[in-house]
């Protein structure tokens, strides 16, 4: 697997050698460096779900949809597949409009689709394994969105000497990226860290903690030791507990045949079983 590495210039190895103080951000140049060589790594997620009725079976969208909701989050490539955020497992979870369903009607994943340079992946059903001690974060294996290539992680314990990197969005629609030079201290059964949330007026989409790996003379590569996670109005850095190719019990996130019946609530969309979306079976855009 390709790791994520850049070639830097010598000026920028003896930089990498200075003290620069904690949350001190770079930008000059050597901000762009980390950048590229971390941008590619981030994936846009966009994760859909229905509605089902227990007793009946019958699945819902919304106004008129196929869908009852959908949720944007963001995934990160790691080496042998991608991180996958609560919020691409569980988009109802994060729905507002999901509150007054709850104790009704059960839940369904419907679609998650991968937006990458080369375009849209979508898919009908992934396997999914807990990858951190809070299930903040889930794993899947792919070659088809990752492209063999992403993080190797770095689980180890002890005081790490990394970066801090927040994507940023910008006038709606421009992503960009916040870097800053931090220390932190790893310890043993202890998984998550708080950090200071940057000072921007930019939105903070996603964020995660790299450490270099120096292999040769110009030549770093960059390793995961956590993922930024909103939790309470606040950031806290997560660690990364089990990786895609270990074994767990994997849960399957798949999508449910419909089942045509009348429907009685204005705002529910009954699912006719002949849409052309509903279908059982990798689909590229």
């Amino acid at each position: 697997m390709k790791k994520i590495t850049t070639i830097f210039m010598m000026s920028w190895a003896l930089i990498a050698n200075a003290q620069i103080d904690n949350l001190f951000p770079f930008n000059t140049s050597n901000q762009q460096i980390v950048q590229s060589a971390v941008k590619n790594a981030f994936v846009a997620i966009t994760s859909s779900y229905r509605l089902q009725d227990p007793k009946t079976k019958k699945l819902y969208g919304r106004n008129g949809n196929d869908n009852f909701g959908t949720i944007s989050s963001w995934g990160l490539k790691i080496d042998g597949g991608i991180v996958l955020p609560d919020q691409a497992v569980r988009p109802w979870e994060y729905d507002p409009n999901y509150s007054k369903y709850r104790d009704k009607y059960n839940t369904v994943p419907y679609q998650i689709s991968f937006q990458k340079a080369e375009g849209k992946i979508v898919l009908d059903s992934i396997d999914v394994k807990v990858c951190n001690a809070q299930n903040l974060f889930y794993s899947i294996k792919d070659t088809l969105v990752a492209n063999g290539e992403g993080f190797k992680i770095d689980s180890s314990d002890g005081e790490k000497d990394g970066w801090i990197i927040w994507l940023t969005e910008e006038n709606d629609s421009i992503n960009t990226f916040l870097v800053f030079k931090k220390k932190i201290e790893f310890k043993p059964n202890y998984n998550v860290y708080e950090v200071e949330q940057p000072n921007t007026i930019k939105k903070i989409l996603a964020g995660i903690y790299v450490v270099p790996s120096y292999e040769a003379i110009g030549i770093v590569s960059f390793n995961l030791c956590g993922i930024l996670v909103e939790q309470n109005e606040k950031w806290d850095l997560a660690r990364i507990s089990i990786l895609p190719n270990e074994t767990s019990n994997p849960s399957k996130v798949k999508v449910s045949p419909p089942v045509v019946q009348e429907d009685t609530d204005t705002e529910l969309t009954l699912i006719e079983s002949n849409k052309k979306k509903d279908k059982n079976k990798k689909d590229r855009k």
